[in-house]
């Protein structure tokens, strides 16, 4: 079935509905958006957070190398690859994180909630800003301009809207709120395997170089660091792009329910 067909038969949905009945689903419909809101902020705090543990490792190599030189010098050679390899994950996280920001989700190209996003209400030739001062003035009055020309707009739309336009608006907006959970939560679990799975190889490899350091005594330093570095990578190269990229279903088993049960 093509877009516009399906698009067609979620409009054909709200037709002949009655009055009461559009109050009532709407009223519902309400509360779950609130609800699923909540639960889309918890995951993002678990985003912000799982972040902040890769900027901690991006931050730490530094002091540390510092510290190791100063007081620990025959550690340093043994622990430089531990080191950068902690803030290589640390880019990794951000890397990460900017991808997931900077992604459009495929879904608001055919999305039509006026009511709720501003891609949809405000013309998009409204200047932002902000501006360089030379222009500033120019686009400011251009902004007012577009401002007062979308509220007009918007409001219009609103009072002339009737309860089922504003029932398809909410549930539609409900369905996008429940598409953008499904894409943070899959995302947050990319996060966490790329840290779980970093930190599990970089341990694999400070053992490495340990093991090296220790039973090749007479070898260049060199030589134990560039084994354990090749470790990391190679510990990394099998795990992340499987685990984390690969295998993105849910842990949870659930069911699909294509049509509700009586």
């Amino acid at each position: 079935m093509s877009l516009d067909r399906y698009r067609s038969e979620y409009d054909n949905l709200f037709k002949g509905l009655k009055s009461e009945d559009v109050q009532k689903l709407d009223e519902s419909t309400l509360r779950i958006i609130d609800h699923v809101h909540n639960r889309i902020s918890y995951t993002e705090g678990r985003i912000k957070a799982t972040l902040e543990i890769g900027l901690a490792l991006l931050a730490f190599p530094g002091p540390a190398m510092i510290l190791f030189r100063d007081y620990l010098r025959e550690w340093l050679v043994v622990l430089t690859p531990i080191l950068a390899c902690l803030a290589f994950l640390g880019v990794a996280e951000i890397c990460l994180y900017i991808i997931h920001v900077r992604f459009r989700r495929p879904f608001l190209d055919v999305t039509k909630t006026w009511r709720w996003f501003y891609h949809y209400c405000i013309d998009p030739k409204t200047p932002v800003g902000p501006w360089l001062p030379w222009i500033g003035d120019k686009k400011k009055e251009e902004a007012k301009l577009g401002y007062l020309e979308g509220l007009v707009r918007y409001a219009k739309n609103t009072v002339q809207s009737t309860p089922q336009q504003r029932l398809r608006q909410d549930i539609e907006q409900l369905f996008v709120l429940l598409s953008d959970e499904r894409l943070k939560n899959e995302f947050l679990k990319q996060e966490q395997g790329i840290l779980l799975y970093g930190l599990f190889a970089s341990v694999i490899q400070v053992n490495a170089s340990l093991f090296m350091w220790w039973s090749i005594q007479g070898c260049i330093p060199q030589y134990p660091v560039l084994v354990a570095y090749v470790v990391f990578f190679a510990c990394a190269f099998v795990l992340w792009p499987w685990k984390v990229f690969v295998s993105t279903k849910s842990r949870e088993p659930w069911e699909y329910i294509a049509e509700p049960s009586e």
